[in-house]
């Protein structure tokens, strides 16, 4: 006859193994989506369906996991340098997409400053991150300054890296933060005795915003999703990895590059995020909270939820009128 204990260590043994099962059966849609995915690569159709998928179902577990990021970028982000094992290289900065960006913003500076000292903007949401590295830079808000400072930007920046097709092919088309900025800094000090000091630094966020990761937040699963333009390159079911593009446009001769991402290397990213986030639970056997409610008994299985992933509370100002 089983004594008390040994009855107690067969029910945990079994509320284990059961736990295991519901966690593997909730990843088995995604599993699922991997398979689907799969044959989007092998037929070469597709594109677009196939990043809104990855990046709608990545998108779905960051929101499950990261329950204490504030911002849909923030977890996407984190979620991705978590679980995806490629954080070194999520966290690249994609330095043509940068450049372009940049020249953009000077091409269209007369529009930006038509006044010294007063900055104007026709999409605040898009143009905020530049707008705040100009105020930040110290530079004088004036077109003819600003634009001085972004000439001067410009031949630092090509000096070591390749963002447009005449340069040589040896220079590297993407770098880790630190080792910009050490290498602008560098340049900065050695020139007019650092007048450029302050803009260098304040280039950080702009920076951060041309991290592999955050383009792949921003220009895909943002535009995949939400915007009408959204179109892959032909090479982009050909490619294993990232690949570099030649982009032409109509209104300057220069041609320009950018970084993107394959079919071959979203998929993997989706599969290899799901997996490893797959086996954190089935180890640590602690859930998000909305997880643990949908497969646990929520009125004994507490030993199954992540408290970490409980919202925070909050205090709420009520008026009650009298």
């Amino acid at each position: 006859m089983n004594s008390p204990s040994s009855i107690l260590l067969s029910r945990s043994d079994t509320s284990m193994k059961s736990i295991d099962n519901r966690i593997k059966a909730a990843f088995d849609k995604y599993r699922a989506t991997a398979t689907l995915l799969d044959e989007f690569v092998r037929t070469r159709q597709h594109a677009q369906e196939l990043v809104i998928l990855v990046c709608s179902r990545l998108d779905a577990l960051a929101n499950l996991a990261m329950t204490q990021k504030r911002s849909q970028r923030e977890r996407f982000v984190s979620f991705l340098h978590e679980y995806s094992g490629r954080r070194a290289e999520l966290e690249r900065v994609l330095l043509p997409n940068m450049y372009f960006d940049i020249f953009v913003r000077f091409a269209t500076l007369p529009g930006t400053i038509q006044t010294p000292g007063r900055l104007c903007s026709y999409d605040l949401m898009r143009d905020s991150a530049f707008l705040n590295f100009i105020i930040e830079s110290g530079v004088p808000l004036t077109a003819e300054d600003v634009t001085k400072w972004l000439n001067r930007f410009s031949v630092w920046l090509q000096r070591k890296y390749r963002t447009t097709v005449t340069q040589s092919k040896s220079k590297p088309h993407h770098d880790n933060v630190d080792s910009i900025t050490r290498y602008l800094k560098t340049s900065s000090q050695s020139y007019r005795k650092g007048t450029y000091n302050q803009a260098v630094a304040a280039l950080t966020p702009i920076l951060n915003g041309f991290r592999l990761a955050d383009v792949l937040y921003r220009d895909y699963r943002s535009k995949s999703i939400h915007d009408f333009s959204f179109n892959p390159d032909k090479e982009f079911f050909a490619e294993p990895g990232l690949f570099v593009a030649t982009r032409f446009h109509a209104w300057d001769s220069t041609r320009f590059l950018e970084v993107c991402v394959s079919a071959n290397w979203l998929v993997d990213l989706y599969r290899k995020t799901i997996e490893r986030y797959e086996l954190s639970l089935l180890i640590r056997k602690k859930l998000p909270i909305d997880l643990w409610t949908e497969l646990c008994d929520t009125s004994k299985e507490f030993a199954f939820l992540d408290d970490s992933t409980i919202p925070a509370e909050r205090a709420l100002k009520i008026r009650v009128e009298r």
